[in-house]
Formats: structure tokens, C-alpha cells, sequence
């Protein structure tokens, strides 16, 4: 049987502002680096065959930090890259919360899409396809995949048959 462990990236300072990053190169600030480290202290004894994370500054940092010393293959993994968040990106949650677009990201994800970036359902895709080449790829084992919330959230819904709809039923912390 294949195990697959799903890490969000530690936290950055643009999480603690409430800012959108996207795919910008924000990097882990020190709290999302002990976050990181603790989870390798954490896993530290539990085998993981490989790791794959998102290219995105912040994903690769903590992948590094939780396999450090390890010898566990990271690859760079772009299926589970962060939302392009389109417009939105470089501004704060409380800047875009009435646009009717966030409202309908929040409401009904399956109908959204920031403007001028990637819908949910093109996440959707893009993670489904991602996680059946891990189950074709790997057929037992543990594998770790360092992504980011809503990417996270996305798999969860797939694996567990829900709704994409149903989304902001979770919530994934940093790290």
C-alpha cells in the first residue's frame, strides 16, 4: 500500500501578513524554519521513500529542512505548484475579500477563478493527475509531498471523494 504524506510549507512573512503569494519567491521566515525543523525532528524515524515538493521558494526550503540528513530523493514536483492566484497576487486577504470573485472562490471553488489566474477546476486537474501518477508510480511505500494549502486541500477532497465544492471544510496550518 502506498502512503503518502501531505506537508504545507512553514510559515513566511507574507502568511503572517496575510498576503498572497503565489508563485513569488517569498522564502520561510524563522518561525516557518523551526516549524520545518521540528517536522523533520517529528519524522525523523519514520522511513519516506521520496519527496516531492513544489518548485516554489518556500516548499523546497521546508522539503530541504524536514530531509536534512536524510537520504531521501527531492523532486521538484510543478503539478503541485500554489494556485496562480492571477490579480490577486502581492495583496493582502483583507484587500480582495469583496471582490465577487474571492466570494464565489469561497462559496462555490468549482465555479471560481481569480482574475487572471488558474480556476479551481485547472487545480483540480492538474493535482488528480499528480496524485494518480504517485499511485502508478509508487505502489507501497511512504511518500512526502511539500505543497501549500489550497493544493493540499484539493488532493484531500479527491482522495476522499468530496465535492470540490467542498474545500473550505479544511484547514491546513503552516508547516
Amino acid at each position: 500500500m502506498l502512503e503518502v504524506l501531505l506537508v504545507r510549507h512553514g510559515q513566511t512573512q507574507w502568511n503572517k501578513e496575510r498576503r498572497i503569494m503565489g508563485n513569488l519567491p517569498v522564502p520561510l521566515d524563522a518561525v516557518g524554519r523551526g516549524q520545518s525543523e521540528a517536522l523533520a525532528r517529528f519524522l525523523k524515524k519514520i522511513p519516506i521513500n521520496v519527496c516531492y515538493t513544489s518548485p516554489a521558494v518556500r516548499a523546497v526550503e521546508t522539503a530541504k529542512l524536514i530531509t536534512h540528513g536524510r537520504r531521501i530523493p527531492i523532486i521538484n514536483a510543478w503539478e503541485v505548484l500554489e494556485i496562480d492566484y492571477g490579480e490577486w497576487v502581492g495583496k493582502r486577504f483583507d484587500e480582495v475579500t469583496n471582490q465577487p470573485a474571492y466570494r464565489l472562490y469561497h462559496a462555490t471553488p468549482k465555479k471560481s477563478r481569480p482574475p487572471k489566474g488558474e480556476s479551481m477546476l485547472q487545480v483540480r486537474r492538474r493535482c488528480v493527475a499528480f496524485i494518480e501518477r504517485l499511485r502508478k508510480r509508487h505502489r507501497k511505500g511512504r511518500v512526502m509531498v511539500v505543497s501549500h494549502a489550497d493544493i493540499i486541500k484539493t488532493i484531500l477532497t479527491y482522495c476522499l471523494g468530496l465535492d470540490l465544492n467542498d474545500l473550505q471544510r479544511f484547514r491546513i496550518d503552516n508547516g
